[in-house]
C-alpha cells in the first residue's frame, strides 16, 4: 500500500480481513530506524530468549533515547549483574550516552535510562562528614557517586582493599582524591605518614594534628623503612598470637601515602 506501517484486522463474521496503513512523519521514521538498530545491537546479547521486543517511549529534540523499553522471552541471565553490565557497556558503545539498566526478571521485562550526570566539582564538607565514625572499620571518603552518595574507602578491621592505588594524568584529580583521604583520617584521630617528592601537593599538611611529611630523600627513606617495620612487627605478632591460639590483636589503622611514585623512585635512587 506504500505505507510505512501496516496493520491487519481478521472479520471472522463477515469472511474480511481489514488493512490500514499509516504513513508516518520524517520524525517517526527516524525513531523506528533507531529503535530497530537498538534491537539489532541488543538481541545477541539476549541468547535464549523467544523474543527481544525494544520500544523507545520517549526522545529528545535531537531524536536520541530518553529511556528504553525491553520485553523479551524468559531468560536467566537478567538475574545477573554481570549481565546487566554487558546491557549497559553495549548500549553506551552503540548507542552513545552512559545508561543504567534495570530488569525484573519476573515479568521477563526491563529498561534502560540514561545515568545522571556528574558535578563538575563537589565542595568538601569537612569534619561534618564524620559524625558517626567507626573506630573498628573507618571510612575515607573521596567523593560523591552519580546519585549523589558519598563514597569512600572503608579501612581497618572491616576492610577487603587495604591498599589503594591512585592512577591518573595531570589534572584528573589524583591530589583532590589523596587529600580527602587525609581530612577524613584526621577527623577520626588516625595518624598519616606522608612522602611528598615534589614538595607541593601533600606539604601544607605540615603541622596537621597527627600528619606527618617527609620531602627530603633521606627523610622520606627513613618513613619508608618506619612503615615497613611497623607493618612486620604487627604482622609478626598477630602470627604469634594465631599460634598460641589466642585472639589476635586489633592495631589501630594508619594512613601511610606515597605520592608521585614514579618521581619518588628517582629522587630516592
Amino acid at each position: 500500500s506504500g505505507a510505512d506501517d501496516v496493520t491487519t484486522t481478521w472479520i471472522p463474521e463477515h469472511s474480511r480481513v481489514v488493512i490500514v496503513g499509516v504513513d508516518w512523519t520524517a520524525a517517526e521514521r527516524e525513531h523506528k530506524s533507531i529503535e530497530r538498530r537498538i534491537q539489532k545491537i541488543l538481541t545477541p546479547l539476549f541468547r535464549g530468549a523467544s523474543h527481544l521486543d525494544v520500544t523507545v517511549p520517549a526522545w529528545t529534540a535531537e531524536a536520541f533515547p530518553v529511556r528504553i523499553d525491553l520485553d523479551y522471552g524468559t531468560i536467566t541471565q537478567d538475574a545477573s549483574e554481570v549481565f546487566q553490565r554487558r546491557v549497559e557497556v553495549t548500549a553506551g558503545v552503540k548507542v552513545g550516552g552512559r545508561w543504567r539498566a534495570v530488569f525484573d526478571p519476573r515479568t521477563d521485562s526491563g529498561y534502560l535510562e540514561p545515568r545522571p550526570e556528574f558535578p563538575a566539582n563537589v565542595r568538601h564538607p569537612g569534619v561534618s562528614l564524620y559524625p558517626d565514625a567507626d573506630s573498628k572499620s573507618p571510612v575515607l571518603y573521596y567523593g560523591q557517586d552519580e546519585n549523589g552518595l558519598d563514597r569512600g574507602w572503608t579501612i581497618g578491621k572491616k576492610s577487603t582493599m587495604p591498599h589503594m592505588l591512585a592512577i591518573g594524568p595531570t589534572g584528573a584529580g589524583k591530589t583532590t582524591v589523596l587529600r580527602s583521604l587525609v581530612v577524613g583520617a584526621v577527623a577520626q584521630g588516625i595518624p598519616v605518614f606522608m612522602c611528598d617528592p615534589k614538595r607541593v601537593e601533600l606539604t601544607p599538611f605540615r603541622g596537621f594534628p597527627g600528619c606527618f611529611v617527609a620531602s627530603a630523600p633521606q627523610s622520606m627513606a627513613l618513613m619508608i623503612e618506619q612503615m615497613e617495620s611497623l607493618m612486620q612487627e604487627r604482622y609478626k605478632a598477630i602470627e604469634d598470637a594465631i599460634s598460641r591460639r589466642e585472639e589476635p590483636p586489633t592495631y589501630k589503622p594508619v594512613l601511610f601515602i606515597l605520592d608521585e611514585l614514579l618521581i619518588l623512585r628517582q629522587v630516592l635512587k
